[in-house]
């Protein structure tokens, strides 16, 4: 096949940078060597985007279980902020239909089950949380079937809920935007709460958590002191930092960060990570696997609201007609069985960069993957399918110094897949 590559002078000088993503080849010559490198290499391996090999349309092996549209906290850029569902709770019957339908698939597969847990708050749920886990686990071991379970969660629960999220899920993601003073700026005065939280989680099993941080005009300054700070107190630590969105209820127009400044500060902090054994990513620096999907939306993502609603992106919760783009069926509880919209999901099918004209022949097109749908249909609403992404020229710098800080000091500090 056809491998298409980049090359770009490095900050070095008299030296050239050359990426073949395709192939995840990166390499530094000289210079003077630039018109004799050709910009398509050939040979005979195969190269397929990686995606879900499916037996049919809607063959889930994974689902997110949104158990519950209610939180104990008010944070300044949440995007259900303003959302007029009613604070709504998911029944055991949904969720262990939701948990039948994955091991079935996954069996016939012969493929990990996976579940995740998410909100709202997803510990406010805690009965149908802990009757989940124990379901899910149950059934994955009559099935002969390996079961992997996940929550995000802001921390804000008792250290026996937290004692039992160690010992009984796999990977906990714990929100926390940084030290106590940018934390309870932004997340409604819960860095006592989330740092005693993910403290005993740690303390139990290290390995299994990690850090979710919104970026903000706030704290984007700080990003390095934020990754020392974690980076200290949770050694060998992953940090995820994400910069604020706006969504269809929380335009977040005041926290909105320079994308600039934020992929300036996320390379700043990466020899931080790098000296106390901790990584660091953002969705756009995940280099290690070439992809053609931003996220699971069309393929992986399953998703079920406590109302049944089955949605392929967690940040469209709402009844509004851009969260409906994103809703593909529902759960008939009187029949137990999840019904499906084809047409709608084959349109979210279509939601790669390989249908993004203008992305063809990117540098960043296997790590950006035309980016967030969902930023998109928010941002341009019509025909958003088709566009680049609103950071695009941002996020096609940082990319070239993402592979020019790898080039030189290698991946240590850094989650590149």
């Amino acid at each position: 096949m056809k491998h298409r590559v980049f090359k770009f002078k490095s900050a070095k000088e008299n030296k050239l940078l050359v990426w073949i993503p395709t192939l995840y080849n990166l390499y530094v010559t000289e210079l003077r060597y630039a018109k004799d490198i050709p910009c398509i290499i050939e040979d005979e391996t195969e190269f397929q985007a990686k995606k879900e090999i499916k037996e049919c349309l809607y063959s889930f092996s994974s689902c997110t279980l949104i158990l519950t549209t209610r939180c104990n906290l008010s944070c300044l850029y949440c995007y259900e902020k303003g959302n007029a569902l009613k604070h709504q709770n998911m029944t055991e019957k949904t969720a262990f239909a939701a948990i039948n339908y994955i091991i079935d698939w996954a069996t016939k597969l012969n493929k990990i089950a996976s579940i995740s847990f998410f909100g709202g708050e997803p510990t406010l749920n805690w009965i149908i949380l802990k009757k989940a886990t124990d379901y899910f686990k149950r059934k994955a071991l009559e099935n002969n079937c390996r079961g992997l379970t996940r929550i995000t969660t802001n921390g804000c629960m008792t250290i026996n809920k937290a004692k039992w999220l160690a010992n009984n899920i796999d990977n906990i993601t714990v929100s926390m935007d940084g030290y106590k003073e940018i934390h309870d700026w932004q997340r409604d005065n819960s860095f006592n709460l989330s740092f005693r939280t993910a403290k005993v989680i740690y303390d139990i099993m290290p390995p299994k958590i990690s850090f979710r941080v919104t970026v903000t005009e706030k704290n984007v300054q700080s990003l390095p002191m934020i990754t020392l700070f974690l980076a200290k107190e949770f050694p060998n630590c992953i940090i995820n930092f994400e910069p604020v969105e706006s969504s269809i209820r929380n335009d977040c127009l005041d926290l909105a960060v320079d994308y600039s400044l934020f992929f300036n500060r996320f390379l700043e902090s990466v020899p931080v990570a790098a000296s106390l054994g901790a990584k660091i990513r953002t969705s756009v620096s995940m280099i290690g696997s070439a992809k053609n999907r931003f996220c699971g939306i069309g393929d992986s993502n399953f998703m079920i609201l406590p109302d049944g609603r089955i949605l392929a992106c967690n940040r469209m919760i709402g009844e509004d007609s851009i969260s409906d783009i994103f809703c593909y069926g529902y759960f008939k509880e009187e029949e137990e069985e999840f019904v499906f919209d084809d047409k709608k999901y084959n349109f979210l099918q279509e939601l790669t960069v390989d249908n993004i004209q203008a992305c063809k022949d990117c540098v960043a097109r296997f790590s950006c993957r035309g980016d967030c749908p969902a930023t998109k249909a928010v941002v341009y609403k019509n025909g958003f399918e088709q566009k680049t992404s609103p950071y695009c020229k941002e996020i096609q710098e940082f990319t070239k110094n993402l592979l020019e800080y790898i080039a030189q000091n290698g991946t240590d500090g850094l989650a590149i897949k």
